[in-house]
């Protein structure tokens, strides 16, 4: 007999795991929040949300995103 296979066909899913060993290293992920003597530090999590959103718009051809790219 022959076997049918389904196929799932969408979007990449993976599990991803980090482990951040210092404080110093939890900071530059995190960032830090606005407060009333200081201004926010953007972290790393959102520093690549921010390329990766360029990256996006770069692909789609945006002229915007190529400019904040180059």
């Amino acid at each position: 007999m022959a076997e049918t296979h389904r196929l799932q066909i969408g979007s990449l899913r993976s599990d991803v795991k980090l482990t951040l060993h210092t404080y110093h290293a939890a900071r530059i992920w995190t960032g830090r929040q606005k407060s009333d003597a200081k201004h926010s530090i953007l972290g790393l999590s959102g520093f690549c949300a921010y390329v990766n959103r360029m990256h996006r718009g770069a692909a789609q051809d945006d002229p915007y995103s190529d400019w904040w790219l180059v």
